[in-house]
This record gives structure tokens, sequence and C-alpha cells, in this order.
């Protein structure tokens, strides 16, 4: 692959650290046994605004919150959390659904950077980061996800890591951890240590995770009695994580660099197609089944700076570089041997400078500009996508009013992107226009009864990708043939949001606190990937006619071999409707107790009356937490219904309850862990993924962790 003249660069911050697998109660909070819907101050704000001074519904992990809820993927991390969903396509490569939405309809953020890798081009592709030994991550919508990128409609997930330290450090930190789960025989080890005298700050960290196949409840498909019982074959990992990171502080300014790289091998689970020529004589052998395999080596460069001006407008100037090197290679698995199907190579650099003004005490902002080139190429018999060059631009600004009782947020972007794809014709959208518009009402001191209030109006529009336009080939981890469209406009959306809070004072000097959050997301041109349908029924490819038929004339008029070919995926467009409602509600019990609740609904229905592809089904959750000296214990149960509301092709998915519980000791700088992770063994096969008939989620999972804290 051409090495990009940007490759000598050092950037920004990437990102985390992991600590080890932790899979607690499916259904964590993002808030604690103590705090009920505490109050967080959010990074990803641009004048780091509490929860209640933003508008829109907000979520953050932190500390022993995302302890808890860490998990081997990011999907699965955050799908405890009201309005989010894992699709899973096996244990590593989850992905987080929001209110529905994924991919490039979702910023995943490191440290206010794009995520440089290949997640949102498919479901197969995992994350390329661990998710653990974060410092915080951020959930947020509304005015400030302007900051980050176009068409963000599902939100903004920022993971945020202290490899660049944004605050001197004058003393020894640390933390060493070690677990392991007896679902997959999880063993995993990881550290990290900063150091710093006041002025120099140095971090390091590294990571060894390693896991067997997991332990399901039956079969993997339920319908081949060839699987093995009890075992989700080709679902074992291995990741590895190491970084480095250096920042300076002065009395107004700081800079800092770092690295990371991250490897991941894991295996996707169920059978795959090796699609070939085939003879017609011996057509049982023409397209020979086969496991999946993944590799992923991702080494990132990032760099910081900013300025702090005191007594002056500008509040902070700010420039962050990154510069990522990915390759990924997806390799078929057969009895004659291993073979490399394809692999993925994206190189790509990232700017973003923003400057903070401050008017008056009621008035603040934010400039920016941002800056992306990625070139992408895929390496295979067939390539899916052809070699492209994607560069990026936008210009973005946001405003925030303070006219007591009401809050005032404005923001808008424009942007541009253009596509030079090799062989193909080249793609230029420009002038995409992003705006938002949110009010908020924070109740008087005097009137405790009243609701926060908080109103928010968007208007978003997203370019298509190259994978949208360009694709046109075999995919072997998705066992199908995807097909692109360069007839594809861009993406375009209103948003509308309704979020109230209550707040209200107890005997005990602990509030209950009860949230609601109403939406709609309605698309004039919503681009998904769909089976391809005509009135006789699905359509197979036929490596004879190298086209998507459902004629058995295509297939020699063989029956089997149309029922073993993979089915075409096509990407398509048309107008679509989102709406939704999320609730949270925590009551304390006495000094030491907290019950919460928590349920969230989602509807996506296509212009042509069928449902969107793989949404989400609904949820309610219960919880007891407790806190007392230094113990602390929790027990949640969450019913999700049955998903009847699918899209073109797909089956419903059944209804399960799931429980889990946890306890945890602190003794001194040790913190001892032990949790139960779906308890009652229960089948789980989530609405959302894409794998969810032949890969179950895991079974009844035993943890224990001891953690050593230098502090």
């Amino acid at each position: 692959m051409t090495r990009s003249p940007f490759s000598q660069l050092a950037c920004d911050k990437l990102f985390l650290i992991p600590l080890a697998l932790t899979p607690l109660a499916a259904s964590t909070a993002a808030h604690s046994a103590d705090a009920g819907l505490e109050e967080i101050v959010i990074s990803a704000s641009p004048h780091q605004r509490s929860v209640d001074q933003i508008a829109g519904n907000v979520t953050a992990l932190a500390g022993d919150n995302l302890a808890a809820a860490n998990r081997a993927s990011l999907g699965a991390t955050l799908a405890g959390q009201v309005g989010i969903s894992n699709s899973s396509f096996g244990p590593i490569a989850g992905q987080p659904v929001v209110r529905g939405q994924s991919g490039k309809r979702l910023a995943i953020l490191n440290n206010a950077m794009a995520s440089s890798d290949a997640a949102a081009a498919s479901a197969d592709h995992a994350n390329a980061f661990e998710t653990l030994l974060l410092d915080r991550i951020e959930i947020i919508r509304g005015p400030a996800t302007l900051r980050y990128g176009p068409g963000a409609i599902g939100g903004v997930i920022n993971l945020i890591d202290n490899r660049i330290h944004a605050e001197p450090l004058s003393e020894l930190e640390g933390a060493l951890d070690s677990r392991y789960a007896s679902n997959g025989n999880l063993r995993g080890i990881a550290a990290r240590l900063d150091g710093g005298d006041g002025t120099n700050t140095l971090h390091l960290d590294g990571a060894h995770r390693r896991s067997d196949d997991i332990d399901i409840p039956g079969r993997a498909d339920p319908d081949d009695l060839d699987q093995p019982n009890g075992v989700l074959a080709n679902s074992a990992s291995e990741i590895d994580s190491a970084g480095f990171g250096y920042s300076r502080h002065g009395d107004q300014s700081m800079w800092g660099f770092s690295v990371n790289t991250i490897s991941q091998d894991y295996g996707i689970p169920g059978e795959h197609m090796h699609l070939e020529e085939h003879d017609h004589d011996e057509h049982d052998d023409d397209h020979g089944a086969e496991q999946v395999e993944i590799t992923m080596r991702r080494t990132t460069l990032n760099g910081r700076w900013s300025y702090s001006p005191q007594g002056a407008v500008w509040q902070q100037l700010s420039a962050d570089l990154q510069y990522s090197d990915y390759r990924h290679t997806e390799w078929g698995v057969t009895d004659q041997g291993r073979e490399a199907e394809a692999r993925f190579d994206i190189e790509q650099f990232d700017l973003r400078s923003e400057a903070l003004y401050q008017l008056s005490d009621s008035s603040q902002g934010a400039l920016g500009l941002q800056y992306g080139e990625r070139r992408s190429e895929v390496t295979a018999e067939q390539p899916l996508t052809p070699q492209t060059t994607t560069q990026n631009g936008g210009l973005f600004w946001l405003g925030e009013w303070q006219l007591a009782p009401l809050r005032l947020e404005l923001g808008g972007r424009l942007d541009w992107q253009s596509i030079d794809a090799n062989g193909r014709a080249d793609r230029d959208d420009n002038g995409l226009a992003n705006a938002s518009a949110a009010i908020i009402f924070n109740r008087p001191a005097a009137t405790s009864w009243l609701p926060r209030v908080a109103l928010r109006l968007d208007r978003s529009e997203r370019a298509p990708t190259a994978e949208e336009l360009y694709s046109d080939g075999y995919h072997a981890a998705t066992s199908a043939v995807e097909l692109g469209s360069d007839a594809l406009g861009s993406e375009r959306a209103l948003n509308g949001e309704v979020n109230l809070r209550w707040s209200l004072a107890t005997d005990n000097q602990r509030n209950i606190e009860l949230e609601a959050t109403l939406y709609r997301n309605q698309f004039s041109r919503y681009t998904y990937l769909a089976a391809v349908t005509n009135g006789d029924g699905w359509q197979h490819y036929s490596v004879d006619t190298e086209s998507c038929s459902n004629s058995l004339a295509d297939f020699d008029g063989l029956a089997e071999l149309y029922a073993e070919a993979p089915r075409c995926y096509q990407y398509s467009q048309q107008g679509a409707d989102f709406s939704g409602v999320e609730l949270e509600l925590a009551v304390p019990i006495g000094t030491h107790h907290t019950l919460a609740v928590q349920a969230d609904r989602v509807r996506g229905k296509l212009d042509d009356g069928f449902a969107v592809p793989r949404l989400p089904a609904d949820s309610a959750l219960l919880r007891w937490s407790s806190s007392y000296d230094h113990w602390q214990w929790q027990l949640s149960g969450e019913r999700v219904l049955a998903q009847h509301r699918v899209g073109r092709g797909e089956a419903s998915s059944a209804g399960y309850t799931h429980w889990a519980a946890s306890l945890s000791y602190q003794w001194q700088q040790f913190t001892f862990g032990l949790a139960v992770d779906n308890i009652g063994d229960e089948e789980i096969r989530n609405a959302s993924s894409v794998l969810r008939e032949v890969a179950p989620e895991s079974g009844r999972n035993v943890l224990f962790s001891v953690r050593y804290t230098i502090d």
C-alpha cells in the first residue's frame, strides 16, 4: 500500500489500555448506587458542562461503574445503558447500536479524534481498541456532536484515556489488574503507570487477554444437529495492546504525543462459503464450507497542542493530529489449510483544530475545523471495493447563551467529501449542511417539583461512504455478496427530542431521580443494506453467471446449488422514520441501597412499509445496588421482549430474561471482585445481531478479579 505523505507525523491521543474483561451485569447503569442519576462533567462538551447543562440525553461511564460494565467489545460494554444495544458478530466484533443507529451514523471517538479502523464498514469488523482501563466513556447527543463530524444522528461515543495528560501530574499513579473468567477460560492481565514532576508526564500501558471458544446453552444453530452442543465454535480470541505517552505543561500551554499498537485475532462464528466455479459433475464441492478468522494490526500516533491565554476573549486554542496504519486480514480455514480471503489496508490522517471563546459570563462558543484523508485498499481474488482515497473537511460553530432560567444552544457545520476510486467514477459531495438548536429550562431553586426540560431540533446530512457506493463482491466474513450503488445521494434527516429530568429530595438527603426522553428521526434518504428480492423470492449469487439471480436455470437447475449459494445484498435508499422513548428512575432506600428501573423502545419503518433491519427489541431493567463500608454488591434482572418487527428477509427473535450479580471488597489498595453473568444460562439472541440465528450470546459466566492501584 502506498504510504501517505503524513506518515512521519506524530499525532494526538488514541486510546486505551486494556485491563481485563469484566463481564458483570449486562445491565449496569451509568450511575453509582449512592448518587442515582448523578451529575458528571462531560468533556465532549466544549466548555466542560455538567449533564444538567447539556441538551439531550447524556450518558457517562467512569470509575467503578465503567469497571463493572467492561466487556470484550465496545458494544457489549455499553449494552446495559438505556437506548443502547449490541450488534454482536461474535464475542469480539460487537458494535454499539444507539436508538437503532450504528455505523457511520454513530461517531466513535478516542479523546475527540475519529476512530481509525474499519468497524463502521461492516458488522464483522471489531472496533480496534481494548475496552478496558479507559478513564471514562461518554455518550452525548445534541449540538455538541457537530464538533466531531456530520451526520452523527445516533450521537457521539467518546472514549477517554490519559495517554496524553490534559493536566500536569506530580506523583506516581498506576494499576495492575488480573482476571479469570470461567466461560471461555478467559485469562487477562493489564497494567498502566503514570508519573510526572508537575511539568513532564510519562505514561506506559500494556495488556494481554486470551479466551477459548465460549460456552452457550444448546447448539449455535438449533437446526444443525452436526454442530457441537454447548460451545460456540470459532469464537476464541487473543488481544494484545501497548502504549506510550508524553506530555509537557507550561503556565498557559501544553503539548504531548502518544503511540499505541494493538493486535486482535478472533474467529467469526458460523460456517462460511468459499466461492469457486463448480464442476457440474461434482457440485457437492462447489461451495466449500469454511471457517473465517480475522487478524487485525493497527499502529496509531497522536499529537496534541493547546494554548490557554488568560484574560482574553479566546479561552483556548488547540490542535490535534492523528495518523494510523491499519491492516486486517480475513482468513478462510478448511481441512486443507488456511488461505487469505481478503486483506483490508487503511491509512488515515486526521487534523482537528478548535478555538473556544467567551464574550461574557452568559455567552460562550467554539469555532473549529476538521480535515481527514483515508486511503483504503482491499486485496482479494474478487476485491469487495476498489482502491479509494477519501478526503473530507468541515467547519463548525457552536454558541451558548444563558438567559436564566433558560439556556440556548445553537450550532452549524458545513462539510465536503471527495472520493477518488480506482477504475470507478470519482465522487464529490459539497455543501453538506448540519444544524442544531436546543433550549433548556433549568428549574428555579424554589420550585423543586418542576422538571428540567430540554428541547432539541437537528438537521443532519451525511455523504455516502466508499463501501456504500462501490461494493461489488463476495465478503467471506458475512457470507454475502454486497453491492453498492453510485446513484446514492447524501443521507438527510430531521431529528427532534424532548428530555425531562426530575430530582426530588428525600428525608435521607438522597434524591429520587427520574429522566424521560422522547425522540423522532425522519429520514428523506436513509441508506441501508438489505437482501435483494423480487416477486419470486431471494436472489443468490451464481459464480458461473457472475450475477445475482433466483432462477434455477442459472444454477444448472440444481436446487441444492441455489440453496448453498450466498445471498445478495444491496445498498439502497428510501425514506424512513425512527421514534422512541427512554426512561430511567433511581430511588434511594435508606442510606446504603438504591433501586433503579430503566426501559427503552425504538421503532423504525421504511417508506415501503417494512421495518428497518436489525432493530433492537424493547427492554426493561430492574437493579438493586448497595454499598456499605468496603463492600459493594448488585443484583439486576433485564427483560428483553421478542422482536417481531423485523426487516425484509429477517426472522423474528425470541425474548429472554437476563439475571446478573456482582460483589466486590476493597482492602487498602486491593479490590477483589466476584461476578456472575447470565445466571440462568439463558439462550440470548440479540435482535440487532446479524448472526443471531447461528451465534447466541455467552452462557453463564463466573468472573474473578484482583486489582492493585497506586495512588
